[in-house]
């Protein structure tokens, strides 16, 4: 069999003859799947069988957010093969996204 599945190039080029470079999306791209996005202070259980990928970020204040390791977090958010932990403690609200891929 061919070559098949989704394509979408940019404007002006054609999908046949389109470069990676000049798509804009393609099933043949490796992307992540979300399985929950929320926001949580506590513990969040996934459903999965395995450690996730996850990516999480803490709200700091009304107008700004930090991502993991700029020291924002009352503690470290992770994931173990049952849940998320947001390390909010109750306190820090942490948006929260987890992925169908396990992590690496």
């Amino acid at each position: 069999m061919g070559d098949w599945g989704f394509k979408i190039s940019i404007p002006g080029v054609s999908v046949l003859s389109a470069t990676t470079l000049q798509l804009v999306m393609s099933s043949s791209f490796n992307m992540l799947k979300a399985k929950l996005v929320g926001t949580t202070t506590g513990n969040v259980a996934h459903g999965l069988a395995y450690v996730p990928a996850y990516f999480a970020i803490s709200k700091i204040s009304a107008t700004k957010a930090g991502i993991v390791g700029q020291n924002y977090f009352t503690a470290i958010p992770y994931c173990n093969a049952t849940n998320f932990v947001s390390g909010g403690g109750g306190v820090n609200t942490v948006k929260y996204y987890i992925f169908y891929q396990e992590a690496a």
